[in-house]
Parts: structure tokens; sequence; C-alpha cells
């Protein structure tokens, strides 16, 4: 069947987070497309709103599949309120981008999805493609994050040989298997749940000191490590924070700070940015 092209007129605020899901969640717009009428052609809420100078013309091809629905049943999808093509597919867009990013994430990547969650309810290991090569994991749980709003799966790793997250727009593919979960701790993982992070802080602690400037810094950032224990410095304004974060998340998160804090613990990682500044030294000087 040769491509069915679908042209429709889409208000901007609308093509605005199309297009930036196509960047965000590394997929094309011609498959984005087909998964919207895909996964809502039979599910979206009329948006029957007045064109105005602001829309945007939009086109992409029906894969074969979702050609031969559209035009066998063509007749099925108008009605007395959906009266034009352009009417339906401005509808189903519109639905589609009023659900939160996690949700429209999980609408993109449904069928990998599906599959660790069964993996997850049946407490079964499963094969993962992720970035082009196979791992054997354990599926505990998916969790999103009020920052980015992606899906993690929390899991255990053979591969790691430790409990990692993945992102779910990154996994390939799924390969499901009969073979049990024996890494579960029901325990650990409700705490996990609880305490979820996808740098995986939880129980993990960082020392640092801040300057009065850091501290000020520190409070304006929405997102941030979670603040254990305050520490007044002697003879200083500096204050010693502890706060609960991985390597990564330290590793991601100070670095903002420049000469406004000081990592004292762990010992590793106080290392790790004494050789970066030093390093950043030598192209400078």
């Amino acid at each position: 069947m040769a491509p069915h092209k679908i042209r429709f007129s889409l208000p901007f605020f609308i093509y605005e987070i199309v297009e930036s899901d196509v960047k965000k969640f590394g997929i094309n717009k011609n498959k984005l497309s087909n998964i919207i009428f895909e996964k809502l052609k039979y599910n979206y809420k009329i948006f029957d709103e007045k064109a105005d100078k602001n829309n945007v013309n939009y086109q992409f091809n029906l894969n074969n599949d979702n050609a031969e629905i559209y035009l066998e049943s063509y007749s099925e999808f108008f009605n007395e309120k959906i009266d034009s093509q352009s009417l339906l597919f401005r509808s189903l867009f519109y639905t589609y981008i009023n659900y939160p990013s996690d949700k429209r994430e999980i609408i993109i990547y449904n069928d990998v999805y599906d599959r660790v969650i069964k993996a997850i309810e049946n407490k079964k290991q499963i094969k993962i493609k992720f970035y082009g090569q196979f791992r054997t994991i354990e599926p505990f749980f998916i969790s999103s994050t009020k920052e980015e709003r992606f899906n993690y799966i929390c899991c255990y790793c053979y591969k790691n040989e430790k409990i990692v997250n993945y992102r779910l727009n990154k996994i390939e593919k799924v390969i499901d298997s009969l073979k049990e979960q024996i890494h579960r701790d029901e325990s650990l993982i409700k705490e996990y749940i609880k305490n979820f992070d996808p740098y995986l802080s939880f129980n993990k602690f960082v020392k640092v000191k801040l300057t009065p400037k850091g501290v000020k810094l520190y409070n304006q950032f929405t997102f941030i490590p979670k603040i254990i224990e305050k520490q007044n410095v002697k003879n200083s304004d500096n204050i010693i924070y502890i706060v609960e974060a991985s390597d990564l998340k330290a590793k991601l998160f100070f670095p903002q700070f420049m000469n406004e804090v000081e990592i004292i613990e762990p010992v590793e990682m106080r290392n790790w940015f004494k050789e970066k500044i030093a390093k950043m030294n030598e192209i400078y000087s």
C-alpha cells in the first residue's frame, strides 16, 4: 500500500509540544504521529477551537497498518461532531499533549512498558536491548520524576551487578524470560519507591562545605539533594551540609557552584573533584 498522506492545521502550542517530544524521547515525527493515531483513535477529546494565524500546516504519512485501518473504517471516524479529517487529527494531537510528559512517554513506548510491567507482576527476569547490547535485568518497579518527567525502570542488572535505573525510552527491545527473580528484596524496594530518585541517592550521603553565596545558590534550585544535616563552621560564615546524593548526582549537581563549594566526604569523590579542577586549571593556565 502506498503511503497515505495526512494534512491538517495544528495550533502552534500543540505543534511545539509534539516537536519537543520528538527531541526529548528520541523519536521521529512520522513515527510519533502514527503512534498518536494508533493509540488514541478511539479515545480522544474533541478540540473544536477555531483556527487562527498561529496555526501550523502539519503533515505526515500513515504507515501501512494505520492507513489500512483509516481507509477501511473511514466512515466510523466521522459523525455529527467530527466532520473533517483536520478536526479528527487536531483532536487526536490535542488529547495526546494533554497527558503529562511521563504518560506521553508510556503511550510512545507502550509495548516495552507493558512487557516490563508484566515481568514485574510475575517477578520474572527479562533481557533488554540497551544502546545495541542485551543485558539481563530483574525489574522491580517503574517510576517517574518530578524534575524530568521521564520513566525509569528500577532493576537489578546482572552486567552492573547492582541495582540501577534505566530510562524507558532508551530500551530498544524486551525479551521475556521464564527465570525467577533472585535479587528481589521487598522491604528495600519499598524504600526505593518511597524515596525514588533516578540517580539512586537513597541512603547515600555527601558532606559539603558551602560559602554564604553557595547556600543562597543551593536555595535557588528547585530540585536539590535532600539536606540531612546542617553544621556551622567554627569562626566562619560557611556552613556544612550533609546531603543525600549518589556519586553521579553529586558529580552533576555541585560543579554548578564553582568555588562556592568544597566536597569533604566521601574522600573518593573529593579526589575526583580535585582531579577535575587540576585538569581545568591546566586548560586555563
